[in-house]
């Protein structure tokens, strides 16, 4: 972890695949860091209180500014088999990055998750190529993008990430939401994810 009395610094990942861990910098350690505290304290009822007095309040972390939010897909017309009801993410910033927002998905936790997760009829996207996981892809939706382009034109960079479930939700959004702008802006766009199934066919470009 970084000493948080330092001047925060902008996201840097310039690595290969090559590297080991040990010999990246110490600003992506702290990022992967923050991604796996903050895809496993989401599990939690309350985020808040574990980070600030609970399990997670002596990690030693830089979180900051955290926001919990539960969009729930109120369509009268709602199949239960889809299982689509509720998507579970916290938003954060780091007090060691400057204009960075980090985004942690939950992964599968309840009956919606499980039901989400076998729910894999083949699903298109117009904007994209290939064909996704029904399951997957649907609880993307629930996501409004519109938040996160703001964000990325007003210079800053956002980090996806999560577990399971929650992993394969955040590479969803993340490759929608790059999928509406510029290259060089998609550029500030990351996705760093923990055990991900498969969402996606192979044509996926």
């Amino acid at each position: 972890m970084m000493n948080m009395d330092q001047e925060k610094e902008s996201i840097d990942f310039d690595f290969t695949a090559d590297d080991k861990i040990e010999n990246l910098n110490s600003g992506y350690k702290e990022i992967l860091y923050l991604c796996a505290l903050a895809s496993n304290v989401i599990y939690q009822n309350d985020p808040f209180y574990e980070l600030e007095k609970g399990n997670y309040s002596d990690c030693g972390h830089s979180i900051q500014r955290l926001c919990v939010s539960q969009s729930v897909d109120r369509a009268e017309n709602l199949n239960l088999i889809v299982g689509l009801s509720d998507v579970k993410y916290m938003i954060f910033e780091s007090m060691l990055f400057s204009k960075t927002l980090f985004i942690a998905f939950r992964g599968t936790q309840n009956l919606s998750d499980f039901l989400t997760d076998i729910n894999c009829i083949s699903q298109v996207n117009e904007m994209l190529s290939g064909k996704f996981h029904s399951g997957i892809y649907s609880r993307s939706e629930l996501i409004n993008l519109k938040y996160f382009v703001h964000k990325i034109n007003a210079g800053y960079k956002i980090v996806f990430t999560g577990h399971s479930l929650g992993a394969a939700v955040a590479s969803m959004t993340a490759i929608k939401l790059t999928s509406r702008m510029h290259e060089e802006k998609a550029k500030n766009v990351f996705f760093i994810g923990f055990g991900s199934p498969l969402f996606a066919d192979k044509t996926l470009q």
